[in-house]
């Protein structure tokens, strides 16, 4: 469902060959899980753009699904950081549908819990149609921890989404 809104079985599995690439791609060279998840949440935070005109519409499956991201200039709003980055291989949690409506993702390594919000990484940003940023990155927002988690974001209500693996 979050990878095409068609729900079409042969292009989600091009869909994910692609994905599979920009993993293998980004996590090349990495040789741990941490690197991994790293690397990942900085590629996503740095190659997508927030859309803040989905944003003031409706951030539906055209949005946020795997497909749309790849075939709409990689921007997307919150949903959609947090579903590529799932796809991307690392992580196992979405959070979905807090109160400020924002979605990021938690990730489990070596048997401790870190979190990613791959929006806030980015400063990339859609508006009008026209693309800026790219020049204020956040790698806090990479792989933090429960304490930093608690003071700037809340959780209210999950959704476990699982990728494979």
């Amino acid at each position: 469902l979050y990878i095409t809104e068609s729900g079409d079985d042969e292009t989600a599995a091009e869909i994910m060959m692609q994905i599979k690439a920009i993993s293998d791609s980004v996590c090349d060279g990495c040789t741990d899980d941490y690197s991994k998840a790293y690397a990942l949440a900085m590629w996503t935070g740095q190659n997508i753009a927030y859309d803040h005109d989905a944003a003031h519409n409706s951030a539906d499956l055209s949005i946020i699904s795997l497909e749309a991201i790849l075939n709409n200039g990689m921007k997307t709003t919150c949903g959609g950081f947090a579903n590529f980055y799932s796809a991307l291989g690392y992580s196992r949690a979405q959070l979905a549908e807090a109160p400020a409506n924002h979605t990021w993702n938690a990730v489990a390594l070596d048997g401790q819990w870190y979190y990613v919000d791959c929006t806030w990484i980015s400063d990339l940003s859609v508006e009008n149609g026209i693309v800026s940023g790219g020049d204020n990155i956040k790698p806090f927002y990479a792989l933090f921890g429960f304490g930093e988690m608690s003071i700037e974001h809340r959780i209210d209500r999950s959704e476990h989404i699982c990728y494979g693996g």
